[in-house]
């Protein structure tokens, strides 16, 4: 709530070079707690310039201060020389970053693949984790849900899926819904026995 009057502030300075899709609309700067992205259509180095100094005169009234130093910019078809000013006002210049689970990196094709990677990477544990539970289908299914599917719900919301990926989604899920052969113990088990199966991929055409 307090870094509401900011991001009006901050919207209100860059109208001129907010970044704007080919129909001319633009992209409003956003906001979640403490983390802001601003979307900028930078041709000067005083553009940036400006929004440090929104952010200084907040820090006058509000007490709350900018750290220049953890503050980062993925710069896509910019001058070089552009971007070595940037680096000079403090600002870090990225080849990617990391927003609300997002890697966001200089073109749509490896923010997808770079976001969809890291979230399979750390489902993989869950899996191995769901592996090991002795459940019914109707618990098995509900404990996939919630710590598999729904890990990829906000990526497939905001970046769409390819097929690649959605494949490789639908065989953790696959993984998830067998029980793991517990070698030590001699209790009798479904053991590589499908329980339940939920399908998480596109419907071809």
């Amino acid at each position: 709530i307090g870094s509401e009057p900011l991001l009006r502030a901050v919207q209100k300075v860059t109208r001129d070079f907010q970044y704007k899709f080919n129909t001319g609309m633009g992209v409003d700067v956003a906001g979640y707690a403490d983390d802001h992205m601003l979307p900028l259509q930078i041709l000067e180095v005083d553009n940036i310039k400006r929004v440090i100094q929104v952010y200084e005169d907040f820090h006058k009234v509000s007490g709350l201060k900018i750290n220049l130093q953890k503050t980062e910019m993925i710069c896509i078809n910019t001058p070089l020389h552009l971007v070595e000013e940037i680096r000079n006002t403090g600002i870090t210049v990225v080849e990617k970053t990391t927003y609300l689970g997002m890697e966001l990196c200089s073109s749509y094709i490896e923010t997808q693949k770079q976001t969809y990677e890291k979230i399979l990477q750390r489902t993989e544990k869950k899996v191995d984790r769901i592996q090991t539970l002795y459940l019914d289908m109707l618990h098995r299914r509900q404990v996939v849900n919630s710590m598999i599917t729904s890990t990829y719900f906000h990526a497939y919301m905001a970046l769409g899926i390819r097929e690649e990926f959605a494949t490789k989604i639908d065989e953790q899920v696959r993984r998830a819904m067998w029980v793991k052969r517990d070698r030590k113990s001699t209790r009798l088990n479904s053991s590589h026995t499908v329980i339940s199966y939920a399908v998480f991929c596109l419907k071809k055409k």
